[in-house]
């Protein structure tokens, strides 16, 4: 693995990143170092983050190995960030009662499905401490990177909508609404600290950096290319 010197800002060339998707329910996937290095990027900011917000540090696997995709980036050997995705179709009671949506008003919720019930669940925005800042190419925060490899993925799918639950105390509500999400419900309290519910629907969502996440998402490798996720029955 890669050293890095940490005393210094860290500046990453966008050439220096390479996008992985991996299906976080292979078994295949599980004997990686791909999966190995994301899954522990994944665990300890997690942990970090929930005892920050709660007291404690109780996380389990299951919100990381229940994902059908998960886009991980990499530079130089390295996970630097990563966002989760997650199929379903609202049509469903089971799909509307998922925990992902304890948060969700019912109205919230009617909002998400205006243009159709095939949704991605887009979650756990997961960046480096190492690595955050404007640092891509000089002038590119890696967490606007990687919501933008999160709209590419939708626009990609057959879906016709993404969530997002965004913390406000990060800013991660205003880099979403950068990328063309509508508010279904401002401000509430989850997990201690206010969120903005929102909507990325595939009809109005937009590329911060098109670019370079152009660049990456046509040259990512899929660890799980035998199974075509894109499309939810």
């Amino acid at each position: 693995m890669s050293k890095f010197n940490l005393s210094k800002k860290i500046t990453i060339n966008s050439e220096d990143i390479d996008l992985y998707l991996l299906n976080g329910q292979s078994f295949e996937n599980k004997s990686s170092k791909i999966f190995k290095e994301s899954y522990d990027l994944w665990k300890k900011t997690w942990k970090q983050t929930f005892f920050e917000q709660n007291g404690s540090k109780e996380l389990f696997s299951d919100q990381f190995s229940r994902q059908h995709k998960i886009a991980s980036l990499f530079y130089r050997g390295k996970c630097v960030s990563m966002i989760f995705f997650y199929f379903t179709n609202m049509s469903y009671s089971s799909s509307r009662e998922d925990s992902y949506f304890r948060a969700w008003p019912e109205e919230a919720i009617g909002k998400l499905v205006r243009d159709g019930n095939k949704i991605i669940i887009g979650s756990n925005i997961t960046v480096h401490e190492h690595f955050r800042g404007p640092i891509i190419d000089g002038h590119i925060p890696l967490k606007n990177l990687t919501l933008d490899i999160g709209i590419q993925f939708l626009l990609d799918s057959d879906c016709a909508a993404m969530t997002g639950t965004m913390r406000c105390d990060r800013g991660m509500n205003t880099i979403a609404f950068s990328c063309g999400a509508r508010l279904l419900q401002p401000s509430i309290t989850f997990h201690n600290g206010p969120v903005d519910l929102v909507s990325f629907y595939k009809k109005s969502a937009k590329l911060q950096h098109p670019v370079v996440s152009s660049t990456l998402w046509n040259s990512r490798l899929d660890l799980d290319a035998k199974e075509n996720l894109l499309n939810v029955a």
